[in-house]
């Protein structure tokens, strides 16, 4: 019954062809699309550069920066980051048409001082996304529908199967206090409530983006999104020009990167654990690890009992300083136990690196093997034996990264971004989006 109602929801033949690099080029005109001014949309999200990272952080950072470039939309941001409004906006090059409401990365004052900002920001929008869900500000959903305002979910993950752990003790609320911050552990029964609320929440969205086909099957499924309401837009990704040469050669030896959250979905610990098989057999490699999470105490353990191999722990890097990892890299490995998309498998195919990924979640729909990428089973022997592979191979990793260059196009922000001004033209009434 779901696979019914998704595929009429879901326009296949719009994924195959921006996987597979046909997909039409989007009129350049965004703006007249929406009338005769820019739609206004309010956004929240939790975290943002150069402060905070992550797959959800990276795409309201390239969806506002492409939504501002083109005058399609004026945007309130409503942000729980570290860093202060002012960096938010040079962040994004200081442009006109942006509000930057500013929240604490941790509950605090802060939250009530920005109360009148952000009911003037809903009272005055057209829309309302949330890149995440707010855990702390059901208010602000609640507002919106209250206010007969379309709410969006972006969906990046599994917040029902992700919730003990980034709500667990691994993961502590820093509260602010007096003299600085306090850790609360959340015991099992919050973490418990967090689901029930927000299955309860998740079929009254306006609408529901899923990243991927495999990723919107499984949400609905675990999360109560109603099936009618799901809509599918892939990430994308900053495609860089002038693209820097590619390699010809690897290095001695070759140089592996992970970049990831350090945590089991992510699958650092089968990296280390394919690397342990590698070392047994004699491979050497420099295997750098981007990177932050529970796991990295266990992780630097198995790292110590490499003998061959030379590991860096690099720890959370900014999204300049990932990039160029990437680039010094010479096959960059996701060993994913789940991926609703893989933004990194991207980032990996736009500075032109071959791939060993895992074959879960959206990932598949991102690349074809062998031309993109060597896609195995989420377990170390397989990942061993696609390195391997890759590495014993340098003409396939040269043709790898061509493809990747060429492919990695239909996935420009400039591609994906309209796409998310068309959904909010489709949920306007229209007496507000001629108002």
């Amino acid at each position: 019954m779901v696979r019914r109602i998704l595929s009429s929801v879901v326009d296949e033949q719009f994924f195959d062809g921006i996987a597979h690099g046909r997909m039409s080029t989007l009129p350049d005109d965004v703006r007249g699309t929406f009338g005769s001014r820019p739609i206004r949309v309010v956004l929240y999200v939790k975290g943002f550069p150069t402060t905070e990272t992550g797959g959800p952080v990276v795409v309201v950072y390239n969806l506002v920066k492409e939504w501002l470039r083109t005058g399609a939309a004026q945007v309130t941001l409503i942000v729980q980051t570290d860093s202060g409004e002012e960096e938010v906006r040079e962040a994004l090059g200081q442009p006109s048409g942006l509000t930057v409401i500013r929240l604490g990365y941790s509950p605090s004052a802060e939250d009530f001082r920005a109360l009148r900002r952000v009911f003037r920001a809903f009272r005055n929008a057209d829309v309302v996304q949330f890149n995440e869900f707010p855990i702390r500000l059901m208010g602000y959903v609640i507002l919106a529908k209250a206010r007969g305002i379309p709410a969006i979910y972006s969906s990046h993950g599994l917040a029902t199967e992700e919730a003990p752990t980034f709500l667990g003790p691994e993961y502590p609320l820093q509260l602010a206090s007096r003299g600085g911050q306090i850790e609360v552990r959340a015991p099992r029964f919050l973490v418990s409530l967090f689901v029930r609320v927000f299955r309860w929440v998740a079929p009254h969205w306006s609408a529901v983006v899923a990243n991927s086909r495999t990723h919107m099957a499984r949400a609905v499924a675990a999360e109560n999104f109603n099936p009618s309401r799901m809509r599918l837009i892939p990430n994308g990704v900053e495609v860089c020009a002038p693209e820097p040469p590619t390699p010809t050669a690897y290095k001695d030896p070759p140089r592996l990167l992970f970049v990831g959250k350090l945590e089991r979905v992510k699958g650092p610990d089968l990296f280390l654990a394919a690397l342990e098989i590698l070392d047994s057999e004699g491979w050497r490699f420099d295997v750098g690890i981007a990177g932050a999470g529970s796991l990295e105490a266990e992780l630097r353990i198995a790292a110590d009992r490499l003998k061959r191999q030379k590991v860096t722990f690099c720890g959370s890097v900014g999204h300049d300083a990932v990039r160029s990892l990437y680039q010094a890299a010479d096959i960059v490995v996701v060993p994913s136990r789940y991926e609703a998309f893989g933004i990194v498998v991207l980032e990996a195919m736009a500075a032109g690196r071959p791939l060993v990924a895992t074959s879960v979640g959206g990932i598949p729909e991102i690349v074809n093997a062998p031309r993109n990428a060597i896609l195995v089973a989420p377990e170390a022997t397989s990942i061993a034996a696609g390195i391997r592979r890759l590495a014993s191979d340098p003409d396939l990793g040269r043709r790898m990264a061509v493809a990747n260059r060429e492919d990695v196009a239909s996935f420009s922000w400039s591609r994906i971004a309209p796409r998310y001004l068309e959904l909010f033209r489709e949920l306007l009434p229209a007496t507000r989006a001629d108002a």
